[in-house]
């Protein structure tokens, strides 16, 4: 049997949920940020050292930390439709000015053309599109 080293946490007298294919246990024991044990309270007790912290859950529920990524997908999905005016995409504003040219083409007039990922520190020419070249690029469209 191998010697397993002592818990720095050990969860008790609760219920512990290990996840959808697991099943509710009553301690857990972690060591280096990593479960150790699950079992019962007196599976725990070899595990237990002068230097472990133990959390009497007196019967609460402990469930594993959760990282939701965040993100706002609906706004994310239409700037997608926006036309790339990422540095990797437009460098120049030459290159920008195309894009907008090229959206323009395909847009009825009076419709809006807008961009995603502009920065004009990123330019070849390190500032912002004078609204004569923008208008230049598409005269029917704001």
């Amino acid at each position: 049997m191998p010697i397993l080293p002592k818990a720095d946490i050990v969860l008790t007298n609760g219920r512990i949920f290990c996840g959808i294919s697991e099943q509710v246990t009553e301690a857990m024991a972690l060591w280096a940020g990593q479960v150790l044990a699950t079992g019962s309270a007196a599976d725990m007790e070899p595990l237990i050292g002068p230097s472990t912290q133990v959390i009497d859950l007196a019967g609460r529920l402990a469930t594993p930390g959760l990282c939701d990524s965040h993100m706002h997908l609906l706004p994310y999905g239409v700037i997608m439709g926006h036309v790339d005016v990422r540095a990797s995409s437009a460098p120049t504003l030459a290159t920008l000015l195309e894009r907008i040219r090229e959206r323009a083409a395909v847009t009825p007039p009076g419709q809006w053309i807008q961009g995603r990922g502009y920065d004009q520190f990123e330019l070849d020419v390190r500032r912002h599109p004078l609204r004569e070249e923008l208008d230049a690029a598409a005269p029917d469209h704001p």
